[in-house]
């Protein structure tokens, strides 16, 4: 599944192995920049309303982190601002 964005598939991944589901980030280098996905690793032992599911489950997070704006143009725009994205423990 093409994400595009390489901290939202990484995100994305933590999120859904929570939500029970093993997807590996496919993320650059492997991809060109802007081209991250996810590998989700299907077999016959899957029943088609597992993968409803895992389908259902992927947009609902996907749609949620969008919505937040959250991915590597938010870490830009927060360092171009002075900000920093992260918390210094």
């Amino acid at each position: 599944m093409l994400i595009g964005d390489s901290l939202r598939a990484a995100k994305l991944t933590e999120i859904l192995l929570k939500e029970g589901l093993n997807v590996l980030p496919i993320i650059y280098p492997a991809v060109p920049m802007q081209a991250a996905r996810l590998r989700f690793f299907i077999t016959s032992e899957h029943t088609e309303e597992q993968i409803r599911s895992a389908i259902a489950t992927t947009k609902r997070e996907l749609d949620k982190l969008v919505a937040q704006g959250f991915g590597l143009s938010m870490v830009a725009r927060l360092l171009a601002s002075g900000q920093k994205p992260w918390s210094e423990a």
